[in-house]
C-alpha cells in the first residue's frame, strides 16, 4: 500500500467477531481487540478507524469499544462521529416510519411461527431488523426462506442477503451513505488526494455500499481498496465471486494477522 495517511472501515460479524449463530454472543477474541487496540494507538494520526456494521450503534459500541475510532451502524444509517451522539441519514417522521415498519415485520414473522419455532432467529435493531436462518432444519428451510421472504416483501422491503440471514432496512441507504458522511466531515472533499481508504468486510452489503460509494467519483477508483473475507455460510467462495475485491482472507484470523502487519507497515 503506498499513501500518506490511511482510513480504515472494517465490518464487524465475520471480520472482527466469528460468526455465531445466536448474535448476541458474538464477540471478538481478546487477541483481536488487542491488536485492534495496537494499531488504534500505534498509528497515531496515520489511520482514521472506523467501525462499520449493520449492528446499532447502541449494540457495537459495547462489543467493541475503543478510543478515537468512528461507529456507523444498521448499515449507513447510524453515526458517531464524537462523543455519544448519534446521527441519522432520515429525518424524525421518516425514522418513525421506518421502526413501525420493522416492527411490522418482526409481528408477522413472529405471527407465521418464523422465529425460535422454526429454529431461527430475530435480531430486532429497532430500525433495522436481521432475519437469521442458521439453525432452521435443512428439510424445511426451502419452505421457511420462502416466507420469511414473503412477509419481508410484504412490507415493501427489498430482501438483502446476508451470511445466513437476511437482511431487513430502508432500502436507500446503504453503507456509502455513513461513508460520505464521515469523510466529508472528517477529511473534506479533496481527501483522495492524501489518504487511501481501505474497506474490510465478509458480506454482500459492504460490497455494496464499497460499490456505490465509488461511483460517487472516478478518481476514488485509485484510491480505495476492498479485501473480502470469505463468508460463513459459503466455503466455495473464490476471489472471482467478489464484485470489487482485491484479497480474499479465508477467516477471521487472517483479518487479525492482517492487522498486525498493517500496524508495522504504518510504524
Amino acid at each position: 500500500l503506498k499513501f500518506v495517511t490511511l482510513i480504515k472501515f472494517v465490518d464487524y460479524d465475520g471480520t472482527l467477531a466469528e460468526i455465531n449463530e445466536i448474535p448476541d454472543k458474538t464477540f471478538m477474541t481478546s487477541s483481536m481487540k488487542s491488536t485492534l487496540e495496537d494499531l488504534i494507538k500505534n498509528s497515531g494520526e496515520n489511520l482514521l478507524t472506523v467501525i462499520i456494521t449493520g449492528r446499532a450503534i447502541e449494540d457495537i459500541s459495547k462489543r467493541a469499544y475503543f478510543h478515537h475510532v468512528i461507529y456507523s451502524g444498521n448499515h449507513g444509517l447510524e453515526v458517531q462521529l464524537t462523543g455519544r451522539r448519534i446521527s441519522t441519514c432520515l429525518s424524525p417522521a421518516e425514522m418513525q416510519i421506518l421502526i413501525t415498519r420493522i416492527a411490522l415485520v418482526k409481528q408477522n414473522l413472529v405471527i407465521r411461527g418464523l422465529d425460535e419455532a422454526c429454529g431461527a432467529n430475530i435480531e430486532d435493531k429497532v430500525s433495522s431488523l436481521t432475519w437469521h436462518y442458521f439453525n432452521v432444519p435443512e428439510d424445511i428451510r426451502e419452505t421457511v426462506l420462502k416466507m420469511a421472504r414473503g412477509v419481508i416483501e410484504h412490507e415493501g422491503f427489498h430482501v438483502l442477503q446476508g451470511s445466513g440471514c437476511f437482511e431487513v432496512h430502508v432500502d436507500h441507504i446503504n453503507k456509502s451513505n455513513a461513508m460520505r458522511k464521515i469523510i466529508m466531515r472528517r477529511l473534506g472533499e479533496e481527501w483522495w488526494k492524501e489518504y487511501h481508504l481501505l474497506f474490510i468486510g465478509d458480506g454482500d452489503t459492504d460490497e455494496d455500499g464499497f460499490t456505490d460509494f465509488l461511483k460517487l467519483r472516478d478518481v476514488y477508483l485509485d484510491c480505495c481498496t476492498f479485501i473480502r473475507v470469505k463468508p460463513h455460510d459459503h466455503e466455495d467462495f473464490e476471489l472471482k465471486d467478489s464484485k470489487c475485491a482485491s484479497v480474499l482472507f479465508n477467516n477471521v484470523t487472517e483479518v487479525e494477522m492482517f492487522l498486525k502487519n498493517l500496524e508495522r507497515i504504518l510504524n
